[in-house]
């Protein structure tokens, strides 16, 4: 009986968990889908500087 209990227990706490994980995922995704994370908007920013100097690189070649 107690054994029961305990599993009984043990699958709440993995439903709350369970729930909650969810709840944070979902967030995550909304605000990377809506450009709100930080880390999105810093790899976004080295993505364009890094975009940039490629285009430069190819507009003014260096003479060899």
């Amino acid at each position: 009986m107690e054994a029961k209990r305990q599993v009984k227990l043990m699958e709440e706490d993995y439903s709350e968990k369970l729930k909650a994980f969810t709840k944070i995922m979902l967030v995550s995704m909304l605000w990377r889908g809506a450009g709100l994370l930080e880390s999105d908007k810093e790899s976004n920013q080295e993505n364009a500087n890094r975009e940039k100097e490629q285009n430069s690189e190819d507009e003014n070649p260096s003479e060899s």
